[in-house]
C-alpha cells in the first residue's frame, strides 16, 4: 500500500483538523503531524473491514494513476459485489453479515501484494481493488488482460470457501442445501460477481470516475450472465455524441 503521507500531501481531507489545531493553539509539528495522520485515517479507512472507504480509494486511485502514467505502465481496476448478501443477512443476521464481510475483506488483502496494490469496500457488499502494472512476479511479467482474469478466478474461489459462524448449528442439515442454476448450493455459501477492466499504459491519465465507471459496467455485464464467476476486459473510453 502507498504511504498515507505521501497520499496526504495533496489531499484536502486534513484542512479541517488543522484549522481547529490552530484555534487551540497546537503548535508542536510532531503532535501536529500524528493529528492529521489520524484525521486522515478516520476520514478513508471502512471502520468495519479496516481497507480503504470510497473516500480513501478515490485518494489512492490518483496516487496509482500518476505513478501508472509516470512509468508508463497498466492499472487494473477490479470491482466485485457478494452476491445475494441481503438474503444471506435476513437469513442469518447482521452480525454474521458484518463478519462475512470483514472475512472477505481480509481474503481480498491477501490475495494482492502488499506494495503498489489498494483494497477498498466500494460501498455495502461492493469492494474495489486498484492492481498496480509494474512487474508482478520475479520474471518482470507486467500485468495483463490474462493475469487479471487470472487473479478475479481466485477471488471467486476464495469467496467460495468461506463459512461464517452460526449456520453450523442449525438443527436440520438439509435446510442447508438449495438449488442455485444447475448446482446444489450452501444457503450459507456466499459468491461473488466480479468485474475488472485493464487501463492500458498508453491510456494517459484516465479520470476516477470513468474508471470506476468502465469496471460497473463490467460487473454488470457478469451479472447479467449469471452470478459467481467474472468478466475482465481492456478499458475503452466512452465518448460522447455532441
Amino acid at each position: 500500500m502507498a504511504d498515507s503521507s505521501e497520499l496526504c500531501r495533496n489531499s484536502q481531507r486534513t484542512e479541517g483538523v488543522r484549522a481547529v489545531m490552530d484555534a487551540q493553539g497546537i503548535k508542536d509539528a510532531a503532535t501536529r503531524k500524528a493529528l492529521e495522520r489520524e484525521a486522515y485515517r478516520i476520514a478513508t479507512q471502512d471502520g468495519l473491514t479496516g481497507l480503504h472507504n470510497r473516500a480513501g480509494l478515490e485518494d489512492a486511485f490518483a496516487y496509482s494513476m500518476h505513478r501508472a502514467s509516470e512509468h508508463r505502465a497498466p492499472l487494473g481496476v477490479v470491482l466485485l459485489d457478494v452476491d445475494s448478501f441481503h438474503s444471506y443477512n435476513g437469513q442469518f443476521g447482521h452480525p454474521q453479515g458484518d463478519e462475512a464481510l470483514r472475512e472477505a475483506g481480509r481474503r481480498l488483502r491477501h490475495s494482492v501484494r502488499d506494495v503498489g496494490d489498494h483494497v477498498g469496500r466500494y460501498g455495502g457488499e461492493e469492494f474495489a481493488l486498484l492492481l498496480s502494472g509494474e512487474s508482478r512476479d520475479a520474471g518482470g511479467k507486467q500485468l495483463d488482460e490474462g493475469l487479471l482474469g487470472m487473479l478475479a478466478e481466485r477471488i471467486c474461489r476464495s469467496i467460495r470457501t468461506m463459512r461464517i459462524g452460526a449456520s453450523s448449528s442449525l438443527e436440520n442439515p438439509t435446510a442447508l442445501y438449495g438449488k442455485d442454476g444447475d448446482r446444489q448450493k450452501r444457503f450459507d455459501e456466499l459468491t461473488v460477481s466480479v468485474g475488472g477492466i485493464l487501463i492500458p499504459s498508453d491510456a494517459g491519465v484516465v479520470s476516477f470516475d470513468d474508471a470506476f465507471g468502465a469496471a460497473d459496467r463490467m460487473l454488470y455485464a457478469r451479472k447479467s450472465k449469471g452470478r459467481d464467476g467474472y468478466d475482465v476486459g481492456i478499458f475503452q473510453p466512452v465518448t460522447t455524441r455532441v
